[in-house]
């Protein structure tokens, strides 16, 4: 079982930018995978990744925001950041407490 069309659509439209110049012009201004919306460059003060290793929290994320839905989209170098906190390859600048708790 492969990707969903939408989800492989992102993938190649990540993986095939080869400048950084390449990479803000394909990355922002194209229609939305999950609406009509036009996805714009939007820097996020603050971001949790979920990720196998656990949650990564990123201060001031550069990426894509549907204008529409709020959708959010991220370039392949942000997430392999997020995998090198996460595993530990990485240290993280600080270590913040997060409450936890049951719902019922």
């Amino acid at each position: 079982m492969g990707y969903p069309n939408r989800v492989w659509r992102m993938a190649c439209k990540v993986l095939f930018m080869k400048s950084p110049n390449q990479r803000s012009n394909r990355m922002y201004g194209y229609k939305c995978e999950y609406c009509d919306g036009i996805v714009r460059e939007r820097v996020v003060a603050l971001e949790a990744f979920k990720h196998r290793h656990g949650f990564v929290i990123l201060e001031n994320v550069p990426g894509g925001v549907c204008d529409k839905c709020g959708r959010r989209y991220y370039h392949s170098t942000l997430l392999h950041r997020v995998e090198e906190i996460a595993a530990k390859k990485k240290a993280p600048e600080r270590m913040e407490m997060v409450p936890v708790a049951a719902f019922a």
